[in-house]
């Protein structure tokens, strides 16, 4: 069995060092620019700003597929090689009121959901597109 001198675990907000003193090695990490480095002296955005958004962007999403491919190992029994680093598989439950079950749970019938959709105000919803002018990158949409 492992010393937990050596134990981490990998939770979903960070890798957490448990009796380790320098934490378990951190490879690929991305260093966060200064403010300054993202806009220039006028105020205009950097191009080097917009370029590092989709570099991350492309990171996230590997990060996000490598994450469900472990979550799919460890939930199938995998298990994971001795090291410095641990991992699990955390299952919780929770309730989840979605509009869908609203509905349904209230048996509404579909004018009554078309009358209270109509009555919810509207927000605004704002969205970052960025687009490359030829360096070979597809429009980037995301939403925050």
């Amino acid at each position: 069995m492992e010393s937990p001198q050596r134990r981490a675990t990998i939770r979903k907000e960070a890798i957490v060092s448990e009796d380790y003193p320098k934490g378990p090695p951190q490879t690929g990490a991305v260093s966060r620019p200064e403010p300054a480095d993202l806009f220039s002296a006028d105020g205009a955005i950097r191009q080097a700003a917009l370029e590092r958004y989709l570099a991350l962007k492309r990171l996230a999403g590997e990060f996000e597929a490598l994450k469900e491919q472990l979550k799919a190992a460890l939930g199938a029994g995998a298990a994971v090689e001795p090291g410095p680093v641990a991992a699990r598989l955390d299952i919780r439950q929770r309730r989840r009121l979605t509009a869908a079950e609203v509905i349904r749970q209230l048996e509404l019938s579909p004018a009554e959901v078309a009358r209270l959709r109509a009555e919810v105000p509207l927000v605004d919803c704002r969205f970052l597109a960025i687009e490359s002018n030829g360096a070979g990158e597809a429009p980037d949409e995301v939403a925050f």
